[in-house]
């Protein structure tokens, strides 16, 4: 058995998303130990299909991800069976999911702001970052007010483009602080199936020699 830190298996699960696995997980919650961990057996999709004498045969991979200190974790599933090419193995450390985890900073307004204006641009500057609908819970376009006004208190990750939309839109701003850096938990997502907030991931891969030599001829 050996175990690694998610950042070392990049490349592992880029090869089994991409070369058609199905994986079927179960998922547990281990309190005493605030652990939790997601049991994955993954095979390929088409096994007869892909063999060619010239190429070695595609592996089953079992491995587990643990989850260490969980914050948070959203499944409708205890056990499920997923494509990994539409439902990936991801890990992230800026995510919306995360935002309610960093630190945030007012920011108030001396001058008219078009708020249409400002959350249109921004959800332009976020493209694929997050959702119109993610911004929008920390952004209200529909508010209009006179100045001088509170006009929000934004995560970290959004407060940069919101600041710097409304400099580039000329308007006058009081910005008491920025805000502080603070570690954030990592985000682990299987498509839409889970999503796990912890304070790090490790995964045990059992003959991973074998399985690693495999993947480094693909």
């Amino acid at each position: 058995m050996a175990t690694f830190h998610f950042r070392k298996l990049e490349k592992w699960f880029d090869i089994l998303e991409t070369s058609g696995y199905n994986a079927n997980f179960s998922f547990r919650c281990e309190s005493r130990t605030e652990r939790a961990q997601v049991s994955f057996e993954a095979y390929p999709l088409n096994a007869i299909d892909r063999f060619d004498p010239n190429e070695p045969q595609l592996p089953p991979v079992n491995f587990t991800i643990h989850a260490i200190e969980p914050k948070c974790f959203e499944s409708r599933f205890g056990q499920k069976s997923v494509f990994l090419e539409h439902d990936p193995i991801n890990f992230r450390t800026e995510a919306p999911y995360l935002w309610p985890y960093e630190n945030r900073a007012d920011i108030f307004c001396n001058s008219p702001v078009n708020r249409e204006a400002l959350f249109r641009n921004v959800v332009i500057r976020m493209n694929g970052i997050a959702s119109s609908d993610e911004i929008f819970r920390y952004s209200n376009p529909l508010i209009s007010q006179d100045p001088p006004f509170w006009l929000d208190r934004v995560p970290a990750s959004l407060f940069r483009h919101v600041r710097d939309t409304l400099e580039k839109m000329k308007v006058s701003m009081f910005i008491p602080s920025g805000p502080k850096a603070v570690e954030i938990p990592v985000l682990l997502e299987v498509g839409q199936a889970i999503r796990i907030a912890a304070r790090d991931f490790e995964i045990d891969i059992p003959e991973f020699d074998t399985l690693d030599a495999w993947f480094a001829k693909r």
